[in-house]
């Protein structure tokens, strides 16, 4: 039965969708916290034309203050590429344990909506402590456990949303999930360009403090899902959710008796064991075989969609303007991989999108191979290639964002038991 939304409460399922802008705020903060710094010789012992690191230190000093970047805060210029990349790689690695050690907590412990209030609390926690690291290895730590906190932000703030709403609205709630991430993505620059003059500390504040009153208010303000409230056998709440988030009259409810059953069974084979998920997972072979299968194609998906926005900082072009110019791509990618999902054979469309990605990944490095060298010795012009770039990557989200849809269809199905779901 599939009724219709009040419009009050179609507004929870855009607050839980919300979460995305704050997700996106975390995952590319580091663009413009950890940018290189502008520098100038100050005697006749540095050259422009040649990296700072070759002369001695008080030849050269930086355009503005020290504490605009870690970089030059943490004095890591001259040091290791792998030693400047660590904290946006302890960040990704934070999110892969944190999304294999808590996944299933929305399914068998928490709920959707505690799961949620409880991932966006800590990262704006972790980020505010961020913003006082004492040091680099500090700041790495924290870096770490913000991405551990993050791990299931979005897919909580999916379900949840998709869950609030029925059938027929469902559409419109996944455009505004990925909508919402744009914006975040987006606002990003905004922000980071008006703190340019102040210190990256700043920048960490900015994004977290809202991010923790967001949490507060969804802890009062958010619905928990009916659907899992029916799968672990709360029946009544979910009944009572139910009302209060449509249109339908109390004797609507008088045929719930075969969902009450089917939730009774549910929860029983659950277990309400928090690896229970996992447990039913791996009982399904096909589906192993077809989740690892996609799980090592979004492995390089992600390489291309977080790689190059994070390495935009290599680029002689305007860091904010080349950011938002990557983050508007992101708005048509949304809607257009949406439009074409209700025609286009999913497994055919995987297989076409990363490919033409990886063409313009490669486009991308060889128009970037004939640039120069700046006064740092490490920035790249790319020129033409600039375009090329952003090409490459608002064809990689377009593919991302249809990957999820794909991902989000193969687990719903799964869980009703369909072995044909990857034959569309």
């Amino acid at each position: 039965m599939d009724a219709a939304a009040r419009p009050t409460h179609l507004l929870l399922a855009a607050l839980a969708a919300f979460a995305w802008i704050f997700d996106a705020h975390q995952t590319f903060i580091s663009i413009f916290s950890d940018a290189s710094p502008p520098w100038n010789c100050t005697s006749s012992a540095c050259s422009p034309s040649s990296t700072p690191c070759n002369f001695p230190s008080s030849s050269w000093s930086y355009f503005l203050p020290s504490h605009i970047s870690t970089i030059s805060d943490f004095s890591l210029y001259c040091t290791s590429p792998v030693l400047v990349g660590l904290p946006a790689s302890s960040f990704f690695a934070g999110c892969l344990f944190g999304g294999l050690l808590l996944a299933t907590i929305a399914d068998s412990q928490l709920g959707r909506k505690n799961t949620l209030v409880l991932t966006t609390l800590s990262m704006s926690i972790a980020s505010v402590l961020t913003a006082f690291s004492p040091n680099f290895a500090a700041y790495t730590v924290f870096r770490f456990v913000s991405g551990f906190a993050r791990a299931n932000i979005s897919t909580s703030a999916f379900v949840l949303s998709s869950e609030l709403v029925p059938r027929r609205h469902r559409d419109q709630i996944t455009i505004l999930n990925f909508f919402f991430y744009s914006i975040g993505f987006l606002s990003l620059p905004a922000i980071a360009f008006l703190n340019k003059t102040s210190s990256w500390r700043s920048l960490y504040l900015y994004t977290s403090i809202p991010c923790f009153f967001y949490s507060i208010i969804l802890h009062f303000s958010m619905k928990e899902s009916p659907r899992w409230l029916l799968i672990k056998g709360r029946t009544e709440e979910a009944i009572e959710t139910l009302k209060n988030l449509t249109f339908m009259e109390k004797q609507s409810f008088s045929d719930l008796t075969e969902i009450e059953n089917i939730a009774a069974a549910a929860a029983t084979a659950a277990e309400n064991n928090i690896f229970s998920a996992v447990r039913i997972l791996l009982e399904k072979r096909w589906a192993v075989r077809r989740l690892a299968a996609i799980s090592a194609v979004s492995f390089g998906v992600g390489i291309v969609y977080y790689g190059m926005p994070l390495s935009l900082g290599n680029l002689t072009a305007n860091l904010y303007l080349s950011t938002a110019l990557n983050a508007v791509a992101e708005l048509p990618s949304s809607l257009a991989a949406f439009l074409i999902a209700r025609w286009m054979n999913r497994r055919s469309s995987m297989v076409a999108f990363t490919m033409v990605s990886g063409i313009c990944s490669l486009v991308c490095t060889k128009l970037g191979d004939s640039g120069f060298e700046t006064g740092g010795g490490d920035r790249r012009n790319c020129g033409a290639g600039d375009g090329g770039c952003g090409a490459a990557e608002e064809v990689s989200f377009f593919w991302a964002v249809w990957y999820y849809n794909i991902l989000r269809r193969i687990v719903r199905r799964f869980l009703a038991g369909d072995e044909g779901v990857w034959d569309q």
